[in-house]
């Protein structure tokens, strides 16, 4: 595993770049690209919730909690967040539509599959509009 900071980005023809931050879009002022290689895992942390509430994935924040640019076809990537309380929730907005994983029987709510080219959306919230910790593990 691989804690992502600006550091030790790797960089490679096939790569994802991720736009990190907490606040507005415009706020997001790091891009870090990363090589496409088998059981990578990047680990990103934030808190969850916001004061937004959505029709089927709980609270969260006005902004996205991060931005992902996938550069090129990805055949199996998958999005696993997990929270230090609550019910934490994953909400995905990109090229291929909206997508929402929420927490069921105390599993961490995950998105996988393949990943087409794009500006991906991805927003932790909770369903009950509570704020913890969390890390989102994006791992091919």
């Amino acid at each position: 595993m691989m804690k992502l900071n600006a550091r030790n980005a790797l960089t490679s023809a096939a790569s994802i770049a991720l736009v990190l931050g907490m606040g507005a879009i415009a706020s997001y002022a790091d891009t870090i690209a990363l090589r496409t290689l088998p059981n990578q895992q990047v680990t990103l942390s934030g808190r969850s919730g916001g004061s937004q509430k959505t029709p089927d994935c709980g609270f969260v924040s006005a902004a996205p909690s991060h931005l992902v640019n996938v550069t090129e076809r990805i055949n199996s990537m998958t999005l696993r967040v997990e929270a230090t309380g609550g019910q934490p929730t994953l909400l995905i907005d990109g090229p291929d539509g909206r997508f929402c994983a929420t927490t069921t029987g105390g599993n961490s709510p995950e998105i996988p599959g393949l990943w087409m080219p794009g500006l991906y959306k991805i927003s932790v919230g909770d369903l009950s509009g509570e704020q913890h910790a969390y890390s989102l593990q994006i791992s091919q």
